[in-house]
């Protein structure tokens, strides 16, 4: 995610510099915004892989710890099948 953070902020530092520069065109200055629409939809995407990530390993925790639960009792009570 640093890395994305990094692009991001690299991106919005050009178009900084860009405004100080009088031969940049109104289309340079587009497709520098779209670099930083770019960068910050990159982020947004590694953020909500992340989340999802958890969400998963959270769902899949508890499922184990359900199956172990659930074979301790099996082998506790073998005949109550």
């Amino acid at each position: 995610m640093k890395i994305r953070l990094n692009v991001l902020y690299s991106e919005t530092l050009r178009l900084a510099d860009m405004s100080t520069i009088p031969t940049i065109t109104e289309d340079l200055v587009a497709a520098e915004n779209n670099n930083i629409i770019n960068a910050f939809s990159a982020l947004n995407l590694k953020i909500n892989n992340m989340n999802l990530r958890e969400e998963i390993n959270e769902e899949l925790s508890e499922f184990i710890d359900e199956v172990v639960e659930e074979n301790e009792k099996d082998s506790m009570n073998p005949g109550d099948d």
